[in-house]
């Protein structure tokens, strides 16, 4: 084993009558998020070995066993979101855009049904449910996912998932991989966090359909999970035809009668900055994540 997982201190005798002793002392470390409002995570290490002994930075992102959240809004406040455990698992996959962005030599993953779940004060605020059987997030993109929900606000956050346990992504889904990929349910306009299936027409239920999706606080939140790191973001095209027979023709007929009542408007009122995938009528699914890190040093 490497001093990356470990240090040795003790004693060695050399009468043949006594017992070989060494005291192992594992090295661990924790880490701090800052997560800022201009989608900006700098994170900063710290040895919680408590030996004394200077540690690599390269040994330090390998042994973290903590993360610690803390985020920044616009008029320069902190937030202390909270500190979880991490649960550290062997990386399965050798696609690169799935190792650790730290450059840690496992995985790192926060169990997002046990720790997530809400934060307020003032108007920095979010509250978020779980929907999954498959609720890790890694240690960074977990960051990023505070970074979206906090800049936005909203109290009405579904969760539905990303990886197991051991950072590989069960069937049917396979994309989720060491907790990189996440997905999310759509917003409704009753903010009650209900089931949405953006393949149906109607506005009430659970689920309902696109016509009860809140637009605005959805293209929202998707710039935001943007801002944070993700790159692409998958969903449901409910008023293309092609994509969506069920509802092109229906919302071709609402936008007829929302042009009229909204003269001289050029944008149509629908999701921007997605990519239409099969089965995404009822979640959004981020991937092609790169987040802006910067190692704090002081």
């Amino acid at each position: 084993m490497n001093d990356a997982a470990q240090m040795t201190t003790g004693s060695t005798s050399t009468d043949e009558n006594n017992t070989r002793r060494q005291q192992i002392t594992r090295v661990r470390s924790s880490v701090e998020y800052h997560i800022y409002y201009d989608g900006k995570i700098k994170y900063k290490l710290v040895d919680e070995t408590g030996n004394g002994t200077e540690k690599t930075e390269q040994v330090l992102k390998d042994a973290r066993n903590k993360a610690k959240y803390i985020y920044h809004d616009s008029s320069n406040n902190e937030h202390e979101i909270g500190t979880y455990d991490i649960v550290v698992t062997g990386d399965t996959y050798a696609d690169s855009r799935y190792k650790d962005k730290l450059g840690g030599n496992m995985i790192y993953l926060i169990n997002i049904s046990d720790n997530v779940s809400s934060y307020s004060s003032g108007d920095v605020q979010f509250e978020l449910a779980i929907n999954t059987e498959r609720p890790y997030a890694n240690d960074v993109t977990t960051a990023s996912l505070l970074g979206a929900m906090l800049n936005t606000g909203y109290t009405d956050f579904n969760y539905n998932g990303g990886s197991n346990e051991r950072g590989i992504s069960p069937a049917p889904s396979s994309s989720h991989k060491n907790g990189m990929n996440l997905d999310m349910r759509y917003l409704r306009k009753d903010k009650s966090g209900g089931g949405i299936h953006l393949d149906l027409n109607g506005e009430t239920g659970n689920p309902c359909g696109w016509k009860g999706l809140d637009i605005e606080r959805q293209n929202k939140f998707i710039e935001e999970l943007k801002r944070f790191g993700w790159g692409t973001i998958l969903g449901w095209k409910y008023w293309d035809s092609t994509n969506s027979p069920n509802t092109g023709r229906a919302w071709d007929e609402w936008y007829a009668v929302w042009q009229s009542e909204h003269p001289g408007e050029t944008q149509r009122p629908v999701l921007k900055n997605i990519i239409h995938a099969i089965n995404h009528n009822h979640h959004t699914h981020f991937q092609g994540y790169n987040p802006t890190l910067e190692l704090m040093t002081d």
